[in-house]
């Protein structure tokens, strides 16, 4: 045992194997299993192991939400679990032909805040069993239920093996939450400026980890901007320039390039910005400008060596990088480096798209080879969680007590807990970004199962933009739904767009503050409870005083009976204001605390009641 990790092992004797078990979990909860299998002691036999599963009975009233994820995302299912008795759902049902079989990386079990889950990076050391045809035709995760509990098998031999010499089988299980929400999360950005910078000084969109000319003068400029200090000298930039961009860049290409540095980059900095974030990299991806890229490219890509990009000279090798899908050692340690050296500056690190991906080098990853010939990839879930946990490290380590930078990790639809944990803020719903309600798009259970932050115990955020409206009010309503929608999950809109007077009402109630108590709609303690089940609400209580935002995701307008529970609150409220036009009221009935409000179809309030 050492502070970092505690180490746990086992070992069992059966009539065809041996099983050793070595347990190490580390400080986030995160447990990593080795499974060890070797031929029983029998000398002079062959002895045959039938079949061995791992079974995790769980609380089935505890576990109304799920989230699956494959290595791809938009696809994966999150929200209620499948209803039903016995068995209610197998990896078969979720097909993804980029695998040998039906393994999934990743399944996680829970509420809101408390759950469980396993992941692996493939299916390696299993025994799968397979049809006539050769294809595999048992599942290999399984959820049963039967008298109240939830259980989930994971079929690792699959059929009779005669083992004959050792094999490991590696996988993880992780509890949610892995982290406590942090101090005054619910002041970020609402009151808090949390900025995004898009790194418009890089070399490479999407995939540079250093500024132009690996020179981060304009890194210390950004520093001394937000902390109150001067900016760079005309003499300073001059130099700047004459150092970073050579006369062989196209001169448009070479005068957008420093536009953009000394722009969108440099000039988004102020003293305003109480956390900070930029594109660092989309996970997948690092540009051919680096050095270090020319050197391991072949180590990185798991591709044979090439001739790459020695700096760009036009607009066109912005976007020229190498495929980094493994994150394997080397690049890790590199990556690192730069993210140091941002952070040490009070610039935090944005990742891009960080869903499992697929990963087919047989000696940088856990990819290995089947018994037919292809390659079974691996999705990198250990390679992931190492990468960002040093990352959290770095962040915690060398960041500036007055330029506090912060890691945003962009996951639509794989919130992966073993590795998102090492973030501060989520962000989600890159999306269906039409100007249609929002309640329409996204369910309430698909939000509580991956978007509220609760798992991770990170801020969420979402982008969920809205798109192609056909005029100022229908931006407008959608504008409305998207706040209903997202304020009774705590999830903030990336951009800040139409943040508006709805959220100042909450802010200036004393949303975020220290004497402002917060009830969620899922939380049994909960002192308000809705007639409708598709109307959700966000509790606030201040003094004598709540405030209830109510949020529908019924299509047809309908009076709702909203209970208040006097004795929970605290408050034992007499009528219910309308927030947004006070002379618009709804008396509370004295003995039954209930009060009836009409809501529109989709429809969004916000009550005050004294």
């Amino acid at each position: 045992m050492t502070p970092q990790e505690a180490v746990y092992e086992g070992r069992a004797s059966l009539p065809g194997a041996t099983i050793q078990t070595r347990c190490t979990t580390e400080i986030d909860g995160c447990m990593k299993v080795e499974l060890m299998l070797s031929p029983a002691e029998q000398p002079g036999q062959v002895a045959e192991l039938p079949s061995l599963s791992l079974d995790i009975p769980l609380k089935d009233a505890e576990m109304p939400l799920w989230h699956v994820t494959s290595t791809t995302l938009r696809v994966n299912p999150a929200g209620s679990i499948p209803a039903g008795e016995g068995l209610i759902w197998d990896s078969t049902r979720f097909a993804d032909g980029n695998w040998f079989g039906n393994f999934k990386c990743y399944l996680w079990l829970g509420d809101v805040e408390r759950g469980l889950c396993w992941f692996a990076d493939n299916d390696r050391g299993w025994e799968l069993a397979l049809d006539d045809k050769g294809q595999p035709s048992v599942a290999c995760q399984q959820l049963f239920r039967q008298d109240g509990v939830l259980t989930l098998r994971v079929n690792l031999i699959q059929r009779p093996l005669p083992l004959t010499e050792p094999r490991t089988i590696v996988f993880g299980l992780m509890a949610s939450p892995g982290k406590p929400m942090p101090k005054n999360w619910r002041k970020v950005d609402f009151v808090d400026l949390s900025a995004f910078n898009m790194c418009y000084t890089a070399p490479a969109t999407f995939c540079a980890k250093q500024p132009w000319g690996n020179d981060f003068a304009i890194a210390d400029w950004a520093y001394r901007k937000r902390t109150g200090g001067p900016g760079p000298s005309k003499e300073d930039l001059e130099a700047w320039k004459q150092r970073n961009f050579p006369a062989d860049m196209e001169p448009k290409f070479r005068e957008g390039m420093i536009n953009l540095a000394l722009g969108p980059f440099l000039g988004n900095f102020s003293p305003a910005q109480k956390y900070y974030t930029m594109y660092f990299e989309e996970f997948h991806t690092t540009a051919q400008a680096h050095a270090e890229t020319h050197v391991f490219q072949s180590e990185w890509s798991g591709n044979w060596y090439g001739k790459l990009l020695d700096h760009p000279t036009r607009e066109e090798h912005k976007m020229w990088g190498i495929g980094v899908s493994g994150i394997v050692p080397s690049h890790r340690d590199f990556a690192c480096w730069y993210a140091a050296e941002w952070v040490r500056r009070g610039i935090g690190c944005y990742f891009d798209n960080s869903f499992p991906t697929r990963a087919y080098d047989l000696l940088t990853t856990n990819a290995y080879r089947l018994p037919n010939g292809q390659v079974q990839p691996s999705a990198g879930m250990w390679a992931r969680r190492d990468y960002l946990r040093r990352i959290w490290t770095i962040h915690r380590t060398l960041a500036p007590p007055d330029a506090v930078p912060v890691i945003m990790i962009h996951m639509t639809n794989t919130l992966i807990l073993p590795y998102m944990v090492w973030g501060d803020q989520n962000l989600d719903l890159e999306w269906k970004f039409g100007p249609e309600p929002q309640q329409s798009k996204f369910p309430h259970d698909f939000l509580r199962a991956e978007s509220a932050g609760r798992q991770t115990g990170s801020v969420p955020f979402v982008l969920d933009r809205i798109l192609d409206a056909t005029s100022k009010e229908q931006e407008a309503a959608a504008a409305r739904t998207k706040f209903g929608t997202m304020i009774v999950h705590e999830c903030r809109w990336w951009g800040r767009e139409h943040y508006g007077d709805l959220v100042k009402l909450l802010v200036d109630f004393g949303y975020g503050d220290e004497d402002c108590q917060v009830w969620n709609y899922w939380q049994p303690e909960c002192p308000v409870k809705v007639s409708d089940p598709e109307c959700k609400t966000l509790t606030l209580k201040r003094g004598n005083e709540l405030m209830i935002v109510a949020c529908t995701w019924n299509p047809d307008a309908a009076t709702v009976r909203l209970t208040i529970d006097g004795a929970a609150a605290g408050v034992r409220p007499a009528e219910a204001l309308n927030a947004e036009k006070p002379e618009e009221k709804w008396p509370v009935a004295a003995a039954t605390g209930v009060v009836a409000v009409p809501m529109d179809g989709y429809g969004v309030r916000i009550l005050r009641l004294r």
